[in-house]
């Protein structure tokens, strides 16, 4: 069964992916604008949103973005490109960590039937209008328009297709919005949890972080988590819970300037595989949980917040 990736009352993390419809009409573009009627008891307010919604079980990101815009609006639509990710963090009744993915899609038809109840009406804006409309919530998705402006702007006018027929979720020049998927795996030594951290060796020295990599196409983030956990560290190990994700603002190894989300999650020790850790790393070594936040330095020191939270999970539901 899959790691649960809606918030609860005890953990917060949460990962939704919902999508921007556009269509031509006139010759201008025009997205799809949930609007939402006496919001929060107030008959005459109005709240505008994109569709989008929490991914569910072994769903990876395209299948729930596809899935939460024809239930939300009635479109079904095809996606073209990736938009990347926006993290907030809201209380409604419960505080939520929430990382929605958003993808560009090109609209093919609409069933006002199966719309569901929680928005009143679809509207097509064109993209000034729509940025507008959106700002007025706390939700950055005016953002989303406009990085699908921008992406219509760079001349990049193509399906974003990879090997499998999915949209990619690698980061290139033109678009550089990425997904990566890793984990935090653990073991008791002694009675002692360790974590696995990996070393590179660097000019300025000794580089440690987490293993992680970048989500293929048709993988679900736990898919991803739990094959990079095992090429870069050469073990088996058992997925047991979601640690949240983290953005970054990093070069490729191309050189390039990408936004990269990255999902952790909480992974127990199994046993060591008969093979060689990936050849991208010099060593995967053991740690304390203290020994390897005082590691984590530099660029990776924003990583310290998942050990953190791993301690803040043992410490809300017991060991595994």
């Amino acid at each position: 069964m899959a790691i649960n990736l809606h918030a609860s009352p005890d953990w917060p993390y949460q990962v939704n992916a919902g999508g921007v419809v556009y269509k031509v009409e006139n010759d201008q573009r025009v997205y799809a604008i949930l609007i939402r009627r006496g919001y929060k008891f107030d008959a005459d307010t109005e709240t505008y949103n994109l569709t989008k919604g929490r991914v569910d079980g072994d769903e990876n990101l395209e299948q729930a973005a596809l899935r939460e815009v024809k239930e939300e609006s009635g479109i079904t639509a095809k996606p073209i490109a990736y938009l990347g990710a926006i993290q907030r963090s809201f209380t409604i009744h419960i505080t939520i960590d929430r990382a929605t993915h958003y993808y560009l899609m090109e609209y093919i038809d609409r069933d006002a039937d199966a719309m569901d109840d929680e928005h009143d009406e679809v509207v097509w804006l064109p993209a000034d209008e729509a940025i507008q409309k959106l700002s007025k919530q706390p939700k950055q998705e005016e953002d989303i328009i406009a990085r699908a402006e921008e992406w219509f702007g760079s001349g990049q006018q193509k399906t974003m297709n990879g090997p499998s027929g999915l949209i990619s979720l690698h980061a290139d020049p033109n678009n550089p919005f990425h997904v990566s998927a890793g984990g935090l795996v653990f073991r008791e030594n002694g009675g002692i949890k360790e974590a696995i951290l990996l070393r590179k060796h660097e000019i300025e020295g000794p580089e440690f972080h987490l293993p992680k990599g970048t989500v293929e196409n048709g993988e679900n983030l736990e898919q991803t988590a739990t094959r990079e956990v095992s090429e870069e560290t050469a073990t088996s190990s058992k997925p047991l819970a979601y640690l949240g994700a983290q953005e970054d603002r990093v070069l490729s190894l191309k050189k390039f300037p990408m936004i990269k989300s990255t999902h952790y999650y909480l992974f127990e020790w199994q046993n060591d595989l008969d093979k060689p850790i990936d050849p991208e790393h010099d060593e995967a070594l053991w740690f304390t949980f203290k020994e390897a936040k005082e590691r984590l330095d530099g660029p990776m020191k924003q990583q310290r917040k998942i050990i953190e939270r791993a301690e803040e999970w043992f410490g809300k539901f017991g060991d595994a």
